[in-house]
């Protein structure tokens, strides 16, 4: 079995929950995409995000 550490950032124009689980899902997406991988594949997956994202936690963005 092979081990992937993948790193991904983005970006949201204004801090609204929307706003937040669109730039996840899509960072997401794009990750498995381009990395030939399924979400059965994951593992494990941490989120950090800066101070000023307040309305939604990335973490929370991802499994919607």
């Amino acid at each position: 079995m092979d081990i992937f550490a993948l790193r991904g950032a983005t970006t949201v124009e204004e801090d609204i929950p929307l706003l937040v689980d669109d730039a996840v899902g899509e960072m997401m997406e794009y990750l498995l995409r381009e990395n030939n991988l399924e979400e059965k594949d994951l593992v494990s997956v941490i989120f950090s995000q800066t101070k000023d994202i307040r309305s939604r936690n990335a973490a929370a963005a991802c499994r919607k």
